[in-house]
This record gives C-alpha cells, sequence and structure tokens, in this order.
C-alpha cells in the first residue's frame, strides 16, 4: 500500500530548524515536499553549525538532515516571473508551510487570506517564535531566546554556575514535530469535513509543553522549578549521575524499593538504618549528605559495571555516553531509524542521517532518501511539473527570477 501522505503536495516556504523538520516528516511519510529556497545562498541552515568548507558548498549537516526527501526550487519571490511560479506552486498544494517572522508572507502576498481565495482546500501551516498575534508576536525568535524566555532554562543548570541552554536545538526540533501533527490533524479533518484550515504554532508554546510537569507542578502547587544539575525533580540523591572509575553513571531510583536497592548494591546498606537516610522523605531532607556517601561509593567500579549490578537489583540505570557510543549502541542499530542518503552530491559514500523518529508494520516512514544539496537543484523538474516548456524555463532564468 502507499504511505501515509503520498499524493499529497507540501510546499514549503521555510528556513533554519522547525519549518523544514516539519515538511521533512511529511515527505518522509510519502508525501511530495517542493522546498522553495531564495537563489543563491538559500536556506540559512546551509551554512550554519558546520565548518567553513561545508558552508561554502550550501551543505551543512544541519541542512541535510532536515530537508531529506525534498525537491528545492529557487525562487526570486521580489520578481514578477518568480511569485508567478511560486502562485502555480500554492495553488495546486495541498499544504503550505512557513516560518518566516510574523507578516512576511502576508507582505510578499502570499498569506493565508491570499492563499486560500485561490486555493479553499489548503492546510496552511505558520510557524512562528511568538504566535502570529499577541505583544510578543513580531518580536525575532531563535531556539536559545526561546529557552531563556519560555522559563526552560531557569531550572536547567547547576547551582554553582547558574542556568544554561541545551547544546541541541531542542525547541525548534519540537516545534517542527508538533507541526508536523498539526498538520496532520488538519488533513484528517479535510478528509472527514471536506475544508482547509490555518495552523498557528508556535515555539514558545512547544518550549511549555516540554516542561508540562514543571508547569503543573506550579499552576497546581505552586512549586517554583529550581537548578537541580543532573539531580531529578524529585529531589532524591538516588535520582541523579555520579562519577564512577570510568565515565558517569546516570541512576533513577524513585520508588522506596528501588531507593533502597541502591544503598544495599553500592554496599551501603548499613544506612538505610540511619534516620537521615531510612525513608523517602528523610532522604529528600538530607539528599545533599546522602548524595556525598554514594558518589564516593560510585567510585569503586566502572560505569557498566554499576549499571548491570543496579538494573540486575531492578534500578534503572545507564551510562552516559558519547554521541557516537550511542550511535554505535546496538539498540539504534536495531531500530532503524536512521535515512541512508545516497549520491548526495560532493560526498563520495552514502550519508547517514536521522528521519521519522518511529516504525510501522507496513508502509513505515522511507529510509533511503536524499536532501536537495544544491540550491534549486530540482527547479527544471518541478517547473516541467507545473508545465513550463523548456523555453519558459530559459525565460524565467535570464529574468532571474530563478536566481
Amino acid at each position: 500500500m502507499p504511505q501515509a501522505f503520498a499524493g499529497l503536495r507540501v510546499v514549503e516556504f521555510g528556513h533554519v530548524i522547525s519549518a523544514p523538520v516539519s515538511a521533512q516528516v511529511l515527505a518522509l511519510l510519502g508525501a511530495e515536499v517542493v522546498k522553495v529556497e531564495n537563489p543563491g545562498d538559500g536556506d540559512m541552515m546551509r551554512r550554519t553549525f558546520t565548518d567553513a568548507e561545508l558552508a561554502d558548498r550550501l551543505q551543512a549537516p544541519g541542512f541535510l538532515t532536515s530537508n531529506l526527501g525534498k525537491r528545492s526550487i529557487a525562487l526570486d519571490l521580489k520578481s514578477e516571473a518568480g511569485r508567478a511560479v511560486a502562485w502555480k506552486l500554492v495553488e495546486r498544494a495541498d499544504v503550505v508551510i512557513e516560518n518566516y517572522r510574523v507578516g512576511v508572507m502576508r507582505r510578499m502576498g502570499f498569506g493565508y487570506d491570499a492563499v486560500r481565495a485561490r486555493n479553499p482546500r489548503v492546510i496552511y501551516c505558520s510557524i512562528s517564535g511568538y504566535g502570529q498575534e499577541g505583544p510578543r508576536a513580531e518580536e525575532p525568535a531563535y531556539d536559545s531566546a526561546i529557552q531563556a524566555v519560555s522559563g526552560m532554562m531557569s531550572h536547567n543548570g547547576h547551582p554553582e554556575t547558574g542556568p544554561t541552554r541545551t547544546s541541541f536545538l531542542a525547541v525548534d526540533t519540537s516545534t517542527g514535530l508538533i507541526a508536523a501533527l498539526a498538520v496532520s490533524s488538519a488533513l484528517v479533518r479535510r478528509e472527514r469535513f471536506g475544508v482547509g484550515q490555518y495552523l498557528d504554532v508556535a515555539m514558545l508554546d512547544a518550549a511549555l509543553v516540554l516542561q508540562s510537569v514543571a508547569y503543573a507542578n506550579y499552576t497546581v502547587r505552586g512549586d517554583v522549578p529550581e537548578l537541580f544539575g543532573n539531580s531529578s525533580p524529585a529531589r532524591l540523591p538516588t535520582s541523579n549521575s555520579y562519577e564512577t572509575a570510568h565515565g558517569h553513571v546516570l541512576v533513577a531510583a524513585l520508588t522506596e524499593a528501588q531507593q533502597r536497592a541502591v544503598f544495599q548494591v553500592v554496599g551501603l546498606a548499613h544506612l538505610l538504618d540511619d534516620p537521615r537516610f531510612a525513608d523517602t522523605e528523610a532522604r529528600k531532607a538530607h539528599r545533599l549528605e546522602a548524595r556525598a556517601v554514594l558518589a564516593e561509593a560510585f567510585m569503586a567500579k566502572t560505569n557498566r559495571e554499576w549499571v548491570a549490578e543496579l538494573n540486575a537489583a531492578g534500578v534503572p540505570a545507564q551510562p552516559v555516553l558519547t554521541l557516537p557510543e550511542t550511535i554505535a549502541d546496538p539498540q539504534l542499530q536495531h531500530r532503524g531509524i536512521r535515512v541512508r542518503a545516497t549520491d548526495v552530491a560532493g560526498f563520495d559514500a552514502p550519508l547517514e542521517l536521522l528521519g521519522v523518529p518511529f516504525n510501522a508494520d507496513q508502509d513505515p516512514p522511507t529510509r533511503d532518501a536524499a536532501p536537495p544539496a544544491t540550491v534549486g537543484a530540482d527547479s527544471d523538474a518541478v517547473l516541467a511539473d507545473l508545465g513550463y516548456g523548456a523555453d519558459e524555463v530559459a525565460a524565467l532564468r535570464a529574468a532571474g527570477a530563478l536566481g
């Protein structure tokens, strides 16, 4: 059978991470995705978070792994001819996804109202930092800025060193996945009721959803989250990371039975008779003292030795792995969520990148796809699909509409 979104046409006016990730999910589930890029450098992610060589080639890894399975067309949307091509794309689209700053698409003439007037069944998804309306709507936003303003940084970090951001793009990526969910729900709605829809997806909202437990603890109990370092919000010394004779181990013992098992495994069973460590509430109250004695005990063996013993005792624990170690882990090999990108221009061997993070027993996400390695790599093919002849394409190129 075909994949879930086979036959659907998606036009992406996207850059950086959130909109590209969203459209990539649809592409790897069967949709035909055309990415509209600015002539020249294209999506700014082509030059970001990479070395000078790949930036000059416009093939930054962050771009490659966010644009799998798409076709790229380079259009100058400031030119009349370029806008005419863009209109042909959106008029036949099932979905339009964009993440320009609020108001940019409308000023270019491609806002939702204008597109809906020509394509009433369209599903139009706008992704922004703070949403399309409200006091912050027009403020610029990057992942790190949203981490700061969303409260995320206020409880991420160590008390000794202060708030910190995640080094990975947690907000951008989660926003893209949420947008893909929103589009999927709108497609189901259109299938049932025959109407399109406008979707307003905000990075700020996504960042708050990632903090939903902390959010609920505050609104329900008034608890203001603190900097816990590597400790759990449960404030238990048995839910923390510890240095070992080799590497670090993360222990997540929350239940009374698990907490007691930690003390027993590391050779501190006698401390369970100490009133300071006798039960869960006592260990919370004396967590710094408990952490100190546990830290000393964990130095006796390596992280993998402790993991084996703790897991055998029913305690969730894992070694703190580097990314290369995680990539080599047999479980990741077994999951098979990676995409093998072949024939990527400028690379002699296939690239291993990440795709849609789930498996399915039938018609699963595509695991063999490539990104558009050059800006406008598929311009001619996309234009041919739109009915442009060779002479018309040449005229568009001569006029600068294609860059």
